[in-house]
């Protein structure tokens, strides 16, 4: 197998070489699907052929869930390989039993007399063994596979993707909210992963089969927000009263996952507090055994460390919500997680795309690396995006990133010069407007009516002005960039 092989049809009958042997041999088709899986594989994987038959295998790493969409990330081909060449891979095998197997697959594709490859024949080896003292691979899905293998084996989760020293500490802060069963606070810029993080933790907590609920405060008028985490009264058909429960209640057992929790109005902050408060063991119960409370999991933006001087968080609200306080640093901050990252958005895009992409060159990390990334992962993804799109060689190169990345070294874009300021009535007249509006809602406490009689105008012009402006908690506001 270490040439290219050539089939002279479609229906090859790759049972009759295949099926008996004791190697592992499974076959892709030209769209990159299972289209023959041996029985060595089933034994290997405990997944049987028809579960995986089917299955388009996009060059990704794979998730640890054993699923046959992960399985499939896990036996797939280079974009190289169905160009013509074969190749040798690392992988990582997550079984329908559980268990992590590191193997190599030989790829060899198989064409027609035309040079058209008509399928791809994967075999499954043992992985060599690594020397303690072996140097990182410079090939980055290899570097992202052995990370990931890495994170799962000292964590027991692998999918927040990191290499950096800064992020460890993350690390074991997520494996010990995991181990317990506290409210707990994530804090750090927009597009760093607070999610992502949040989700993690519910997963791998005892609270993983309840449901997992977001919500953003940023975008909810408080009174929305309050009846949705709390419920409401309303009278159905013939005067009936029909209570609607809210989040709080119907979570219990569950995870409520607060964005931007500095926006939640004081007296929610109150409710919230005393709500959450586990009950006592000599605390009336109604007779049975009530659930466990909804965990709490906040995120802010903010440094909670300016929260007392903003006045924007009661001090008792801090307390009940942060027995664990993670901070995800910027990835300015962290250079070294660049080139994992790439990989795995590049990973991301080729499992929603047909076209695929094998990875990012040296040259276009080094670019990435120029860049000051204000909205963190959540751009580099988007940047990736972007260049997944406009690579046509497989590897995506320094020209195939968006212009504002390329310029930010000052090599293929020149700064334009300095326009002469200009002073813009109009844009100060709007500024001051704005600035005016939030500072009456804030005194307020986001409170429409009073912060219309504050300002001696009607409530309806209030809500039309918020809603020009853009300012939080008019109806159908813009989310937040």
């Amino acid at each position: 197998m270490a040439r290219s092989s050539r089939v002279r049809t479609k229906r090859f009958r790759f049972d009759a070489m295949f099926a008996q042997t004791a190697d592992p041999i499974f076959v892709l088709g030209p769209k990159r699907q299972i289209v023959f899986f041996n029985a060595a594989c089933e034994v290997l994987t405990g997944r049987r052929a028809d579960d995986v038959a089917g299955q388009v295998c996009a060059f990704q790493t794979c998730d640890a869930d054993g699923e046959p969409a992960s399985l499939a990330a896990s036996l797939a081909a280079p974009p190289e390989v169905f160009a013509g060449q074969p190749q040798t891979r690392e992988t990582l095998i997550a079984t329908a039993r559980g268990e992590r197997l590191s193997r190599s697959i030989h790829f060899v594709p198989c064409r027609n007399e035309s040079g058209r490859v008509l399928c791809v024949i994967g075999h499954i080896m043992p992985a060599p063994v690594r020397p303690a003292d072996s140097a990182e691979p410079t090939d980055l899905h290899t570097l992202l596979l052995r990370l990931r293998e890495r994170l799962y084996r000292q964590f027991g989760f692998d999918r927040i993707v990191a290499a950096s020293a800064s992020m460890q500490r993350v690390f074991e802060q997520t494996k010990l909210a995991a181990m317990t069963d506290s409210h707990f606070l994530i804090w750090g810029e927009a597009g760093t992963g607070k999610e992502l993080i949040a989700r993690t933790v519910h997963r791998e907590s005892p609270r993983r089969a309840a449901p997992f609920v977001a919500i953003d405060c940023a975008l909810m008028p408080p009174d929305v927000l309050e009846r949705d985490l709390f419920g409401s009264a309303d009278r159905g058909g013939a005067g009936l009263r029909r209570d609607r429960a809210g989040l709080v209640d119907r979570l219990r057992g569950g995870t409520l996952f607060v964005r931007n929790c500095e926006y939640l109005p004081r007296d929610v902050q109150a409710r919230l507090v005393t709500t959450l408060r586990p009950a006592r063991h000599n605390e009336p119960t109604g007779g049975a055994e009530s659930n466990p409370p909804v965990r709490l999991i906040t995120a802010s933006r903010l440094d909670p460390a300016n929260w007392a001087i903003d006045d924007a968080v009661r001090p008792d609200f801090y307390l009940a919500t942060s027995a664990l306080v993670i901070h995800v640093p910027p990835l300015r901050e962290r250079p070294e997680d660049l080139p994992v990252l790439a990989q795995w958005f590049v990973g991301q895009y080729n499992a929603a795309d047909d076209k695929q992409v094998s990875s990012v060159s040296p040259d276009a990390i080094e670019v990435l690396r120029g860049y000051d990334w204000p909205e963190n992962a959540r751009e580099l993804g988007d940047v990736i995006g972007q260049a997944h799109g406009r690579c046509i060689t497989g590897v995506i190169e320094p020209s195939d990133l968006p212009g504002r990345i390329q310029g930010s070294l000052g090599g293929p874009l020149a700064t334009p010069p300095p326009e002469p300021e200009r002073l813009d009535l109009e844009a100060t007249l709007i500024d001051t407007e704005r600035s005016l509006i939030e500072q009456a809602l804030r005194r307020v406490r986001g409170n429409k009516a009073a912060a219309a009689e504050l300002l001696g105008i009607s409530r309806p012009r209030l809500y039309r002005r918020m809603v020009t402006l853009g300012i939080n908690g008019a109806e159908g506001p813009e989310p937040p960039a």
